[in-house]
């Protein structure tokens, strides 16, 4: 989650005064407890939900897989099985109702089914794909005159709200938009804003889905009036009511907590600490919480196994937003290997391309081969238009903010060779291209040239263009082995290639980063010698040890 600072936890007035001296918020200890004790039972009911359902849920497959993807940032140990099982589930729903979003029909659910599994799909790490593009067109089809996106529901709280909708449908557009889709989703995202801005929100749901969708519309400067007015929401009890005529429940404060957190405000604060306390206290003994339903039932009732009949599902996607809440107030460790597509956090990390699976190390959209220390794969025409002119690609989920990444590479007839840093959105990309006429592939539409991105959004904010004297093309390094090295600190890079060296400063850089990846179009890439030191995110491994030996204790 962001952790930027805003005036809210900046300015200490008098109600901060008062909350700090209620009684505080739950030890790490025990809030790892909750935490342990809820995932177990998340775990096992969105395991009983895919087996029962062959269509997607929100809350039995999007939510959990999204909660599960945190967890392994705070140190816990998840089901990677489970967790793959819950996105290939959701990545099925979307691929047989491919065709029903090309032509715009969607599926039940409509918009907000299709938000959610993009945000489930993305918390998995799923790469664009001609599902997801059909998704888009569906999507860009579906905003009202007015800039929302409707929701075709009445399933309160958590299939009521038009704002909720939106967010969904904002969040989806910006992570799985592509290129040729840009100019829509530019003028959907300015209506949009216009409709989030001068529409007034009827309850708790609508302001928290105001507020988390004020970064995907560029309008954070209406962020802390946004954030004072839920602030104002708060109950004596620490907790918020979904309604003003309602009491407080673990959903509306789970919801705000997580809201706050996403927009700034430190799990340190007073009010958040309150928040907390509300939903440990009102965790059940079987790690649940109990939420009652306000919906009337449409469909066949069955049973996950998650506790409270027939309020589970609505209290199960409460869970999920108090699991949320409550990572957010444990520091990041690194967890437990559980699978090649689980983040890893460490100091330094090397690939020497010696086996074919690598912790840590993700191969795509292509035949990579393994062997002798050396990553290799030929790119495949029918491949690169299935996934919409992308070719193969190599990615290592890694979270860090300094850093250096080195390795070597040898072109082949490529038509260009992108290397990336991702975060929240991408923030820095080289690419190396082959622009002469008589190319293989004829010349390339994308230039040599380097792009920072200032904010998270490559899909709205085409970033600077950096164009150093004598950066090589493609031609240049093609059939040699040519090291690449790019070191970053703070707000400055520096970037060798081969004899080539450039400085880059830009406020980009400093950004948390969460992926590197190294893509290439047409003919052969072959890597090897993969190594990136973090700076900035890893700890020492004396107090790795003290925190692993202080959590087996606990």
């Amino acid at each position: 989650m962001r952790t930027l600072l805003t005036a809210v936890v900046l300015c200490a007035g008098p109600a901060d005064v008062l909350f700090a001296q209620q009684p505080s918020a739950p030890p790490a200890s025990a809030i790892r407890y909750s935490v342990n004790k809820s995932l177990r039972l998340l775990e096992s009911a969105s395991a009983e939900t895919a087996q029962q359902r062959k269509c997607f849920t929100c809350h039995g497959q999007a939510l959990p897989a999204v909660v599960l993807e945190h967890a392994t940032h705070r140190g816990f140990t998840i089901d990677a099985t489970n967790l793959q099982r819950q996105l290939k589930h959701t990545f099925d729903h979307l691929q047989r109702s491919q065709e029903r979003y090309r032509d715009g029909r969607g599926t039940g659910g409509q918009v907000d089914t299709a938000g959610w599994a993009l945000w489930g799909l993305e918390a998995g790490q799923q790469t664009p794909h001609d599902v997801t593009d059909a998704v888009m067109t569906y999507l860009l089809g579906r905003q009202d005159d007015s800039g929302r996106w409707r929701c075709s529901s009445n399933r309160p709280p958590s299939e009521k709200s038009h704002f909720a909708t939106t967010y969904l449908a904002l969040r989806g557009l910006q992570t799985y938009g592509q290129e040729h889709d840009a100019d829509d989703i530019a003028r959907a995202t300015t209506r949009a804003r216009s409709w989030l801005e001068q529409t007034p929100p009827s309850d708790t749901e609508d302001r928290v889905f105001q507020l988390l969708s004020l970064p995907y519309v560029e309008l954070n400067e209406q962020r802390e009036r946004f954030t004072e007015k839920l602030i104002g929401l708060q109950r004596d009890d620490g907790g918020w009511a979904q309604k003003m005529d309602m009491d407080s429940d673990a959903y509306a404060t789970a919801t705000v907590l997580y809201a706050l957190a996403e927009g700034g405000m430190e799990s340190a604060s007073p009010v958040y600490q309150r928040g907390l306390k509300f939903l440990t206290d009102n965790q059940q003994e079987d790690g649940s919480w109990h939420v009652k339903s306000r919906s009337k039932p449409f469909q066949t009732y069955f049973e996950t196994g998650y506790p409270h009949g027939k309020d589970q599902f609505i209290s199960m996607t409460a869970a999920c937003w108090a699991t949320l809440a409550l990572l957010h107030a444990l520091p990041d460790e690194q967890s437990s290997p559980a699978s090649p597509d689980t983040q890893v956090h460490m100091s330094e990390f090397t690939d020497n391309f010696d086996t074919e699976t690598r912790h840590g190390r993700l191969a795509e959209r292509g035949a990579w081969q393994f062997e002798n220390g050396i990553a290799r794969c030929i790119a495949d025409p029918t491949l690169y238009r299935k996934f919409k002119n992308h070719g193969p690609i190599l990615k290592w989920p890694r979270k860090f903010r300094d850093g250096t990444i080195a390795f070597e590479m040898k072109a082949r007839d490529c038509q260009r060779v992108v290397f990336t840093l991702n975060g929240d959105g991408h923030i820095f990309r080289v690419t190396l291209a082959d622009e002469h006429p008589e190319a293989t592939a004829g010349p390339s539409k994308v230039p040599t040239r380097l792009i920072a991105w200032a904010t998270k959004s490559s899909k709205q904010n085409k970033g600077t263009t950096i164009r150093p004297a004598g950066l090589p093309d493609l031609p240049a390094v093609n059939e040699q082995w040519v090291a690449v090295r790019l070191k970053v600190q703070g707000t400055r890079g520096v970037l060798n290639i081969g004899d080539f060296r450039t400085e880059i400063t830009h406020d980009a850089l400093a950004r948390d980063k969460t992926m590197v990846m190294l893509t290439f179009a047409y003919g052969e890439l072959a890597v090897r010698r993969m190594k990136i030191l973090s700076d900035g995110a890893a700890e020492e491994p004396q107090d790795r040890a003290q925190k692993r030996a202080l959590n087996e204790k606990r």
